[in-house]
């Protein structure tokens, strides 16, 4: 038998060759990827592509708002995660995640047009195998930063600052300047306060921090009752005093103490240095701020008490110390180089989401 077979997949024409089919005698059948053809490789890829579609879709969907469910990740695009916490919090020990793709933009997009709390959430437990909602906020944040990073290797992050002396810069920010902060406790020790009533607070109840109308006052209970078990607020709220009444006021250092050894998460802080800088412009930026604090403080407008004075001439004799030691410097012909400075990360939902947004509006 000879001749030739047209069919088309996927949009793409493939030609069978009859001649080519190869099948061993007493064989009832013969598997289609067996088949030699024209276009073969594309048709099979395009086909694999549909079957990883199908699986990724049949994740548990979180669409529908319920992050109480979790996904059944058979998927070669998630990765496994190293979290700050090191799972010490958590009765599960690994968690998965895939970076953002093209079916996420429309809730990315709600994201960033209703600053919704509950929809950021969504985005992320699409993005993992595990409930959103029992992350600690620690893990979370650093959840948000490893999507962000790897999601755009194109487009890094960038943040604006003014330097020290006076410069506008903007540093990148990648994977190597997120720095993990681990728990100063061990499991064991974390099992003992638990057997106390105490618990890390989960991203379960993060959302009532990022109303705008809570008061001071239940500011501080929310603050306080999160440290403690319950499934609701109501039944935090009754663990935090049953254990205040029975141990007193004074038990509150507990909380404290607690949030110290469990802090974890990312360390939102990064050393840049001014690439702007030069030495003969900061000169002049020196003088002119010892001449301008010069007159506020010579100013008979101007009305300070003693420890305002003290603290402008102290402001004062700082500069000037300052100025003299780079003026030695330039004038032995030294070179000054720009002193390394710290800045604060102070990342939200838009800039973890933004890239991709801008990139189609």
């Amino acid at each position: 038998m000879s001749g030739e077979v047209k069919n088309r997949i996927g949009g793409v024409e493939y030609k069978l060759n009859v001649d080519d089919v190869k099948v061993k005698q007493n064989q009832v059948g013969a598997n289609f990827a067996d088949f030699n053809y024209v276009g073969k490789e594309q048709i099979e890829k395009e086909l694999n592509e549909v079957v990883e579609n199908k699986s990724v879709k049949d994740e548990v969907e979180t669409d529908s708002g319920d992050t109480s469910k979790v996904n059944n990740i058979q998927n070669d695009k998630y990765q496994s995660i190293s979290l700050p916490s090191g799972f010490i919090f958590y009765d599960f020990k690994d968690l998965k995640a895939r970076k953002f793709e093209v079916r996420d933009l429309a809730k990315m997009s709600k994201v960033m047009k209703t600053e919704s709390h509950k929809l950021f959430k969504e985005v992320i437990q699409n993005c993992i195998d595990r409930d959103v909602d029992s992350l600690t906020p620690g893990d979370f944040k650093y959840l948000c930063y490893w999507l962000r990073l790897n999601s755009y290797p194109n487009s890094p992050m960038s943040i604006n600052w003014k330097s020290k002396y006076g410069n506008d810069n903007v540093s990148v920010i990648n994977k190597s300047s997120i720095i993990k902060l681990a728990p100063d406790i061990k499991e064991d020790e974390y099992r003992k306060w638990e057997n106390e009533g105490f618990v890390v607070p989960t991203m379960k109840f993060s959302a009532i921090f990022s109303q705008d109308d809570l008061s001071e006052d239940d500011d501080f209970l929310y603050s306080n009752a999160q440290y403690f078990k319950g499934n609701t607020w109501d039944e935090k709220l009754k663990t935090m005093e049953d254990f205040l009444e029975k141990n007193g006021l004074e038990a509150l250092n507990k909380i404290t103490e607690f949030d110290k050894l469990v802090d974890h998460g990312v360390q939102e802080e990064v050393t840049v240095t001014d690439l702007k800088f030069h030495a003969p412009d900061y000169k002049n930026t020196l003088e002119q701020r010892i001449k301008k604090l010069k007159e506020v403080i010579s100013s008979p407008v101007l009305d300070y008490d003693s420890d305002e004075a003290a603290l402008l001439n102290l402001n004062l004799a700082s500069l000037e110390e300052e100025y003299s030691e780079l003026c030695k410097k330039m004038d032995s012909g030294e070179e000054v180089p720009a002193e390394p400075e710290t800045i604060f990360l102070e990342v939200d939902a838009a800039e973890f989401l933004s890239p991709v947004l801008s990139a189609i509006h």
